[in-house]
């Protein structure tokens, strides 16, 4: 009859397999990435590719979680995960002994069958916490995984900064060249001192070291992004011209925070830790008495005599160790689980709140350059040129305000930059979605148009004013 109780119990976890663990990972990612997941294969090694095309930021993600060897290392583990729970779902194995003696009256041969019943009795509560520690394991995963699309994320939005910050360096490193050879033609036509013309010269120096350092912080977030990627830096792959515009945050501390608690995998994986934790140490209390539990079936056969049967029964007696230090360590580690379980939700406001306040400051400062300051100082440069062209100023107070407009397009650039990054950092924290996609959707758009702020100019159209 027990065994027939038994039964079931160690049927169910045949269907226990690596890829019935990595589904409920899958899914997790799915839903929080907003696009289909393909994770990889254990067993299959992916070899890089060159790449072709523009990769937009969902793509990164989803070729990252499908090629990067440490999604592989992290869906191995739950190998280990399969093999705790199939342990738990299994009894010891019985043990024979076979006994051969000879003696002046003939030889005797004695065979015994022992199965450990202690496995049996505690089967039950070895499954339930086989269940909560897969449990536990898979949010874990699903977690780890979605920090490497955060970490792809990131690496996405540094690139593609980094490439338009390289360009906009580049064309003010053009601009700076042609204000100094302008200075020195002027120097040569005797309408500027060499003294004055050193000074363009030396801006003109500035900007190509500049644009230098520009090149190689565009190639080093390009690197990164390849390394998730699993690309070749030099590969026949680039990413978008320009950021997405940032869009207002809609939701409330309170309403993010909500979503955080119901939604974030590494509290879901310390809440499964902290019940695994109180369900050891009820387990431990409950076979506190129990130690070493063995049944035996003993066959006995000798020459020329009938054979005998006859069991025996192995009982430990709880004299000197009732389980105390099953008991103890059971709760430290309740204790232990249910401190860092505490921990994370209290420390879950204020990360919220300051992620939140980041996002919404990074916002204003974009809209303030955006809507303020550029235009600003786009009407002072239309100004500064209708005044070189009825030839009230000269061109290099042109060029000086056109130099302040430059630089403000470029701490524009770090600011639409900042803010997607803080952006990604909130969703992460808040378990990888936002309350309703639909209403914060992801969008496209150039976020300045480099192109039109250095129109081409002639060679000679400022030194006709001099």
């Amino acid at each position: 009859m027990l065994l027939a109780g038994v039964l079931p119990l160690l049927s169910a976890c045949a269907g226990m397999t690596s890829e019935t663990l990595r589904a409920p990972v899958q899914e997790a990612l799915t839903d929080r990435i907003g696009a289909p997941v393909d994770l990889p294969d254990t067993d299959v090694t992916i070899k890089p590719d060159a790449g072709a095309g523009v990769i937009s930021r969902v793509d990164a993600v989803q070729r990252a979680l499908r090629v990067h060897p440490e999604v592989r290392q992290k869906l191995a583990a739950l190998g280990y995960t399969e093999a705790d729970v199939s342990e738990a779902f299994r009894i010891g194995n019985p043990a024979i002994n076979v006994t051969r003696l000879h003696g002046d009256a003939g030889a005797e041969l004695t065979r015994a069958l022992s199965l450990s019943l202690t496995d049996l009795l505690t089967l039950r509560d070895r499954r339930r916490l086989g269940l909560l520690s897969k449990d536990a394991t898979l949010a874990e995963t699903a977690q780890a995984l979605l920090d490497i699309a955060t970490a792809v994320e990131s690496a996405w939005f540094q690139a593609v900064a980094a490439a338009q910050s390289a360009t906009l360096k580049q064309a003010i490193r053009k601009a700076s060249r042609h204000s100094a050879d302008l200075a020195d033609r002027m120097v040569e036509a005797g309408t500027l001192r060499a003294s004055e013309a050193a000074e363009f010269r030396a801006e003109a120096a500035a900007a190509a070291i500049a644009a230098t350092r520009g090149e190689a912080e565009r190639l080093e977030a390009r690197l990164q992004l390849a390394n998730w990627l699993m690309l070749p830096v030099d590969g026949d792959w680039t990413v978008p011209d320009s950021l997405p515009m940032p869009t207002m945050l809609p939701w409330s501390t309170n309403e993010l925070t909500a979503l955080a608690r119901h939604e974030r995998l590494d509290l879901q994986a310390l809440q499964h830790r902290r019940d695994l934790a109180a369900e050891a140490l009820k387990s431990a209390k409950r076979w506190r008495w129990l130690g070493s539990f063995e049944l035996e079936g003993e066959r006995e056969s000798s020459t020329g005599e009938s054979d005998r049967l006859g069991g025996s029964l192995h009982l430990e007696l709880p004299i000197f160790s009732q389980g105390q230090a099953n008991i103890q360590r059971a709760d430290a580690a309740l204790t232990e689980a249910d401190a860092a379980l505490q921990r994370a939700q209290f420390q879950l406001d204020g990360q919220i709140q300051v992620s939140r306040s980041k996002v919404l400051n990074t916002f204003e400062i974009a809209r303030v350059y955006r809507q303020v300051l550029l235009p600003n100082r786009e009407r002072v440069v239309a100004g500064k040129q209708a005044d070189v062209n009825f030839m009230l100023d000269g061109v290099f107070e042109l060029l000086a305000v056109r130099a302040a407009e430059f630089a403000a397009y470029g701490e524009y650039l770090e600011a639409v930059r900042d803010y997607w990054l803080a952006r990604t950092t909130l969703r992460a924290e808040l378990g990888g979605r936002w309350p309703d996609a639909s209403a914060f959707a992801e969008t496209d758009g150039s976020a300045i148009n480099l192109q039109s702020l250095f129109p081409e100019p002639t060679r000679d159209a400022h030194a006709d004013h001099h």
